[in-house]
């Protein structure tokens, strides 16, 4: 995945993340080192995003990893219990997509993972047999939202999923 960031392009890899700094001609390599909990949780990465304010978010086999400019280190999403309450059900992060107030994650094994930042709410969709309604499968490869704020969700061996902006259900295709 690559993003662009300012005067940054950032490239994502199974070899890490590198930031190329366009005014200094300069790249940077950021790599997980198991001394340092501030690194990457991972080398192999999936997705980037980058959220209205600026944040740089990475998506690994091992959660999301939220980039801060500041310090040049990270702090980390994941299924883990942490402090604030807020963690992923699974780990195995596919995509990301950002719209205006809302992060959408798509895992692997845990389907479609809804963050609104400004709250540190997490809402989780996924596949329940018990109920038509919900999301097709877990594996989640790709979201999108069209125009009318309508969220598309593609799943692995369980197609096209269809929700409407103010609905809780899904439709499947």
């Amino acid at each position: 995945a690559i993003q662009r960031k300012e005067n940054e392009v950032w490239i994502a890899t199974n070899w890490g993340l590198f930031r190329y700094d366009k005014n200094k001609n300069a790249i940077r390599q950021y790599l997980h080192n198991p001394k340092d909990a501030r690194s990457l949780t991972q080398n192999y990465l999936t997705d980037l995003a980058l959220t209205s304010d600026k944040q740089l978010l990475v998506a690994t086999l091992k959660g999301v990893n939220v980039y801060y400019p500041l310090t040049d280190d990270f702090d980390h999403l994941t299924s883990y219990e942490t402090t604030s309450g807020t963690r992923l059900n699974s780990n195995f992060i596919n995509c990301l997509y950002i719209d205006d107030n809302r992060i959408w994650i798509g895992t692997e094994t845990g389907g479609l993972n809804k963050l609104a930042p400004q709250r540190l709410s997490l809402k989780n969709y996924i596949h329940n047999k018990d109920n038509p309604n919900s999301l097709s499968a877990n594996p989640v490869n790709a979201v999108y939202e069209d125009k009318r704020g309508s969220l598309w969700v593609g799943t692995v061996e369980g197609g096209l999923n269809h929700k409407e902006p103010d609905s809780e259900h899904f439709t499947h295709y």
